[in-house]
């Protein structure tokens, strides 16, 4: 059981938290639908809310993870993306529990609580924390989104998408979700030939695979706010103070049942307008 404690540990020592600040942090990840016995998948910009009474906006990060610790509950579940896309074609080999997330420190200190789980992806992993961690990130698939990833179950399980100080609009990778679903035709599966190290410490080759964006063409890309503006209209974004700066959030279940149908009915719902060069137009 989380407790709470008025004293934590900081860098540079232990200083006393105000209890308003703390108040106002958990309140801040209640406020857009972070709840006990939830999933919520988290990212975003931690520098932009402060320091939260310590000694810098990285010292804070422990404060994040305790209070969306004690807002979601023994029973709760916290997911972050840990993506380590600097490894593509670098010939160094992906070790699921020492490669470094490259998603920002908040997202390395949740993968590297005792007890989380990693997806074992090359690239695109993500890691949680939490009674159905394992479950979220046993992944039966090398493809990062689609059947059987990570975001199957958190798009089913209706998880809250919590984007901490970023519009949900630059953040929600659940699009990517939507799309492999919808097939568009825009995307094309690239496989991917990679080192993993294992537990035995072994290195051997593995494949992945990704959804690219053709080359050479002329994307103009949306930038997500056709389905956030369909999103808003029908279920309502949920937007709350935190810090310096504010928190906002999507449940993944209501965007999927939104997004999907729109790239069902126009798969180019994502962009602006179709482009004009379109190498994947034509009889074989």
């Amino acid at each position: 059981m989380f407790v709470r404690r008025r004293h934590r540990r900081v860098r540079g020592g232990t200083r006393k938290l105000n209890s308003l600040e703390w108040e106002a942090l958990c309140d801040g990840y209640r406020s857009v639908g972070v709840v006990k016995g939830g999933i919520a998948y988290v990212t975003g910009n931690f520098g932009r809310p402060g320091t939260i009474g310590t000694d810098s906006p990285r010292a804070a990060l422990p404060l994040h993870l305790s209070a969306l610790r004690e807002v979601l509950g023994d029973d709760g579940t916290l997911v972050v993306p840990t993506h380590s896309w600097s490894l593509r074609g670098s010939g160094i080999p992906f070790d699921i529990t020492m490669t470094a997330s490259e998603t920002g420190p908040f997202t390395e200190l949740v993968r590297s609580q005792s007890g989380s789980h990693r997806q074992f992806h090359a690239f695109a992993s993500v890691s949680a924390v939490g009674p159905r961690a394992n479950e979220i990130c046993e992944s039966s698939t090398r493809h990062a989104y689609g059947p059987g990833s990570p975001w199957d179950v958190l798009c089913a399980e209706n998880a809250t998408f919590v984007s901490v100080a970023q519009p949900v609009a630059e953040t929600i990778s659940a699009v990517h979700h939507a799309e492999f679903l919808a097939g568009v035709p825009y995307r094309y599966t690239r496989e991917i030939p990679h080192p993993c190290r294992f537990d035995d410490g072994t290195v051997r080759s593995e494949l992945f695979y990704l959804q690219v964006l053709f080359s050479g063409v002329d994307f103009e890309r949306d930038r997500n706010q056709r389905f956030l503006s369909t999103y808003d209209e029908l279920h309502g974004a949920r937007s709350a103070r935190l810090g310096h700066s504010y928190v906002h959030s999507v449940e993944l279940g209501r965007f999927l049942g939104v997004v999907l149908p729109m790239l069902q009915s126009d798969p180019y719902s994502w962009l602006r307008q179709p482009p004009v060069t379109r190498p994947w137009t034509g009889w074989l």
